[in-house]
């Protein structure tokens, strides 16, 4: 049987905008703001989107996601333009699940896949990598670049 690669996507193919962002970082979250703007502009995150060309010759792969089904054109249309997947196969959360991520993303998952079916999980999610690693699956983590801080970007030298 095939192996499945799996791969998250805010944060991980593909990197939120700040407008959207700092609604993330609201206690309660306003959802329906969120769903409200502008999903056109999420920047891909090229080193993973090309790490999805690479292994969709080798694994199955597919998506899954917090995000509802009502922005699912959209992250499809992502998709297909910088991962090159004509037609992807995407586990969104349900409508009104309040779940936290490394509860409802893993079980989607498990509804389709055992982990002996798994070949890897990328994701940004520490709770749900931990989730991940619990279930025996190799899972490897995403941090995305705070473009504001480029020592992100590049090592930086030791005064002696």
């Amino acid at each position: 049987m095939e192996k499945t690669a799996i791969f998250d996507i805010d944060n991980t193919i593909l990197r939120i905008p700040p407008d959207r962002l700092e609604l993330l970082h609201e206690n309660p979250v306003d959802w329906d703001r969120f769903y409200s703007l502008n999903f056109d502009n999420d920047e891909p995150i090229h080193e993973i989107c090309d790490t999805i060309q690479a292994v969709k010759h080798l694994f199955k792969v597919v998506f899954y996601t917090g995000r509802l089904l009502r922005v699912g054109f959209e992250t499809k249309h992502f998709i297909q333009k910088y991962c090159d997947i004509d037609n992807p196969n995407i586990y969104f959360r349900t409508e009104g699940d309040p779940r936290p991520d490394e509860v409802v993303k893993v079980e989607n998952i498990l509804q389709h896949y055992q982990p002996s079916d798994i070949a890897f999980v990328f994701d940004d999610n520490q709770a749900v990598v931990d989730r991940w690693l619990s279930l025996g699956v190799l899972c490897l983590q995403v941090h995305v670049p705070d473009p504001k801080k480029p020592s992100n970007y590049y090592l930086q030298p030791v005064n002696n």
